[in-house]
């Protein structure tokens, strides 16, 4: 048996001091969420947040090229 061939994942991750409030970050977030997936290769997106409150966002995208073309916009 042939094992599919897994699409290429590249991910985008940026952190941030805690700055405002969890509800105003996660606001803000939210609202940037219809801009990335309306980008090509746009696949999912995580936010974390650290112990120390620092917080973590984690886009994933369907290859490297489609990333860096979105952080060109």
């Amino acid at each position: 048996s042939t094992k599919a061939a897994r699409p290429a994942r590249w991910r985008s991750c940026s952190s941030v001091q805690p700055a405002a409030s969890e509800d105003t970050f996660i606001r803000a977030a939210r609202a940037t969420t219809p801009d990335l997936r309306s980008m090509a290769g746009y696949s999912s997106r995580e936010l974390l947040r650290s112990e120390n409150g620092q917080w973590v966002d984690i886009v994933h995208w369907s290859s490297r090229d489609q990333a860096l073309a979105a952080a060109e916009q």
